[in-house]
């Protein structure tokens, strides 16, 4: 208790602090502290040092140099930005799988071989598409009808208008007019959803501007299935419709030739 008291005093102790020109020893200021006044007013010194620094940090654009430190914002635009990019890249996947199962009914892939049901190479994620050499008569087959309605926009080929636009109401069931396997199923910006079925004897049909796909790559389907659903989308659309081609070896033929609607 003694030694606490002798330091409390010690603390309390007055001294002079005296600034004197060295040449004259005249006395130019002095100030009377003591050990307790300079704790105190360095201390107090070293707080307002600490806020105002923290202050700066805080509030200032310095803030982003300390290590570690990311600000909300760009944390959320970081986020933002990668969800567009996996998009974008997924809408880039698809348009690649489209143009390419397009290029491959234009072209008819002109694939010769002599032994059925050999397998015609795609791209990686679409189903393997069997090749028939045979030729067929379009003629005796009967094909489902794909959509109740009325052609509104018939085909067209000096148009490059290669199908028949078929009015419907929305959300009206889209079947498939035969036997076959999904072999694409995409959407794009020009023609909404998009879903291509191959037949036999390499007869492939093709359905656009659907508002929802029941059927995904691969699947098998009977005549009649429903494999989607009619609507509007995309910005070829000006109102619900279905979009319908068919393609044999690569040219197409005109869906009204063989095809009751």
């Amino acid at each position: 208790m003694a030694t606490k008291k002798k330091l409390y005093r010690k603390l309390k102790s007055k001294y002079r602090l005296v600034v004197m020109n060295d040449e004259t020893f005249e006395e130019k200021a002095s100030v009377i502290l003591s050990p307790l006044n300079v704790l105190i007013i360095a201390s107090i010194t070293a707080l307002i040092l600490v806020g105002f620094g923290v202050v700066i940090i805080a509030f200032t654009p310095l803030r982003e140099y300390i290590p570690g430190y990311m600000d909300v914002s760009l944390s959320k635009k970081l986020v933002k930005s990668g969800l567009r990019l996996d998009s974008l890249e997924q809408a880039m996947v698809l348009k690649d799988r489209y143009i390419t199962n397009i290029n491959r009914i234009i072209m008819g892939d002109k694939m010769k071989s002599d032994k059925k049901d050999e397998n015609i190479p795609v791209p990686s994620g679409s189903a393997s598409i069997p090749y028939y050499p045979k030729d067929l008569l379009l003629g005796t087959l009967i094909f489902f009808t794909p959509v109740h309605g009325y052609v509104s926009n018939p085909y067209n080929p000096a148009t490059r208008h290669y199908g028949v636009d078929i009015a419907t109401a929305d959300d009206e069931p889209v079947k498939s007019v035969l036997d076959g396997t999904v072999i694409f199923t995409g959407w794009t910006s020009e023609t909404g959803y998009v879903i291509n079925v191959q037949h036999e004897q390499n007869l492939v049909s093709v359905y656009k501007h659907n508002s929802m796909l029941v059927k995904k790559e691969g699947d098998p389907v009977k005549a009649g299935d429903v494999i989607s659903f009619s609507g509007q989308a995309g910005e070829l659309s000006t109102g619900p419709h279905l979009h319908f081609e068919l393609w044999y070896r690569g040219q197409t033929v005109n869906p009204m030739e063989y095809v009751k609607f």
